[in-house]
């Protein structure tokens, strides 16, 4: 099959792919095995509640639990728009979502105990997209660096271990990896992109970033001048047809068009994002279409 000549690539020389997790190498498992992730989640809270205070009032059940996670979720969400660079001190956070439900005599260990018990398995409740390893493979084949740039409450140990468990350690060195939750910035800070670009010793005008979101990703892979690479999720798919685009974008666009105008559109409405900063150079729909654009190391 011919290469597909993108124009933006012209006289690029890309050594280099960088690539988010959600919704772009992986996405979740099924509704029953995330209810049941989410429920083991709960008792371990109760576990933790019940371990450092034992006297709790309110008294803590799996009703509880849920509110402190959604508690957790919504002060997460508030600290992010107001240092959209920066993550929050997630000990404090969950600290903040415990008295948020009433519960007295909070500690910094509780509240440090809560937030792990949340943690759910990345090994059991992602799954790779079909095409994930065997495009991976053939990129490295090719000669291409590879890297991850993702944002996630949770890293550390514990979810490097859940790489190597789903098989990524096979193509990504662990220090080529840019987790926020490790570092304590992230996407679209420039820093992020820049800590997996400096394991990889490469320049950010030599590199590729692929993710499906149009702010973390797209705007803030081209502060760096990188090539971006946008992969809507099918999340925003059904977005999008639940919650159609304002009557002025609804002519004569294709479906590849709505989705980035409805993309840009949700992300100008929540963070202010500039439109233009948005714009990624090329879209995919399956990851295994990067192969028809990056032929061979050093695409020009």
């Amino acid at each position: 099959m011919p290469k597909k000549i993108v124009p933006a690539l012209t006289g690029r020389t890309v050594r280099c792919i960088l690539f988010d997790l959600g919704e772009t190498l992986w996405t979740l498992r099924d509704e029953a095995t995330l209810q049941r992730l989410d429920t083991a989640a709960y008792e371990r809270v109760l576990a933790a509640l019940h371990s450092h205070t034992p006297s709790l009032s309110p008294t803590p059940t799996l009703a509880l639990c849920r509110q402190i996670e959604e508690a957790l979720a919504g002060y997460i969400r508030n600290a992010r728009r107001q240092r959209a660079y920066d993550e929050p001190d997630f000990t404090l956070a969950t600290s903040e979502a415990l008295h948020q439900v009433g519960l007295s005599h909070v500690t910094a260990e509780l509240s440090a105990a809560v937030f792990e018990a949340l943690r759910v398995s990345s090994s059991e409740s992602r799954v790779p997209f079909p095409d994930t390893f065997s495009t991976l493979e053939t990129l490295r084949a090719r000669g291409f660096l590879l890297g991850i740039v993702s944002n996630r409450n949770w890293g550390g140990e514990l979810f490097q271990q859940d790489l190597q468990t789903l098989g990524f350690f096979e193509y990504f060195d662990p220090r080529c990896i840019a987790i926020s939750a490790d570092l304590g910035i992230r996407k679209p800070n420039p820093d992020i992109f820049l800590h997996a670009l400096n394991a990889l010793d490469v320049a950010a005008h030599e590199a590729v970033m692929v993710g499906d979101s149009v702010r973390a990703d797209v705007a803030g892979a081209k502060k760096l001048e990188m090539f971006t690479v946008w992969k809507p999720s099918r999340r925003l798919q059904a977005a999008l047809a639940a919650e159609p685009l304002d009557d002025a974008l609804q002519t004569d666009l294709t479906e590849e068009e709505r989705l980035l105008a409805y993309a840009q559109q949700s992300a100008t409405i929540k963070y202010g994002a500039s439109k233009d900063d948005m714009q990624p150079h090329l879209v995919i729909a399956h990851l295994h279409e990067l192969l028809d654009i990056f032929a061979e190391l050093g695409v020009q």
